[in-house]
């Protein structure tokens, strides 16, 4: 068994594993020992990924990075989830989360998938966690992410990184030269986070130095003068910004800056109103 044979290299501390068929381990088998192992990184069928976690030990892990091959359900993924964090949960300080690849069908379907709120019983119970990373096709946020809730489910959190990546449908092939394209409209269309949920975060996460964002939406300034937490005194990187369309970027800007003076910002998005 190659997780057997890995095993037996006793300095190993970052193990990547890319995993494209469902395995099954004998029931009774003795747990694999990575005695030296900090870093796991998982891309595998779901089935798989839970057969692994359920026969290894890992005395020293501090990083778990999972992302799930292939098609499985929400329930299934947090269920997989779920288990990761009971088993390695108190010794975790960096997670990192990634929804499955979605076939063409699914994504022209433009199915929503409730992936933050599913999450965040799960982010609950780990109570020592420093790094969080939260990443998904669009679909996965369709319905938009509650920032302040995230965060208040791990407030211990150093940094917190959300993302939406571009890639192809897992039934296309990986190296046809295609371009994914983006999709400014959908992103418009997404509930994101505001100004005031940005100011709330001293509150809910105290700790917290680094916030990476998809997407921020200021087209109104915040909704109460800015108290003794602001400006904010942490990083902050935003992919895009929502503006109304008549004000001009220079006001925008400094409406940002007034609330995170270190902000760093990829693009625009102008709205109507």
């Amino acid at each position: 068994m190659c997780l057997v044979f890995l095993s037996r290299f006793q300095k190993l501390v970052d193990l990547n594993l890319d995993i494209k068929r469902e395995f099954d381990i004998a029931p009774g088998t003795q747990a694999i020992c990575f005695r030296s192992l900090r870093s796991l990184t998982v891309y595998a069928p779901i089935k798989s990924i839970r057969e692994l976690m359920e026969n290894i030990d890992c005395p020293l892990i501090s990083s778990i990075d999972v992302r799930p091959r292939d098609k499985c359900t929400l329930e299934q993924f947090i269920d997989c989830l779920t288990y990761i964090v009971g088993k390695f949960g108190t010794a975790l300080d960096r997670l990192a989360i990634r929804g499955r690849k979605l076939s063409f069908d699914e994504l022209r379907r433009q199915e929503a998938i409730p992936f933050a709120s599913s999450l965040l019983p799960v982010l609950s119970l780990l109570p020592s966690l420093l790094h969080l990373e939260i990443s998904g096709v669009y679909n996965f946020w369709r319905e938009g992410f509650n920032l302040t809730d995230i965060l208040r489910a791990v407030p211990g959190l150093l940094s917190l990184k959300i993302t939406i990546p571009r890639e192809l449908p897992r039934d296309i092939g990986e190296y046809l030269p295609l371009q994914v394209q983006e999709s400014p409209e959908e992103l418009e269309a997404l509930r994101a986070p505001t100004l005031d949920d940005l100011l709330a975060v001293p509150q809910v996460c105290p700790s917290l130095e680094e916030l990476v964002l998809p997407i921020l939406d200021a087209r109104n300034p915040p909704s109460t003068a800015l108290g003794p937490g602001a400006p904010l005194g942490i990083k902050v990187v935003i992919g895009a910004v929502r503006r109304v369309k008549i004000e001009s970027k220079k006001d925008a800007y400094g409406r940002l800056r007034a609330v995170c003076p270190g902000i760093q910002l990829a693009r625009w998005l102008e709205t109507a109103h």
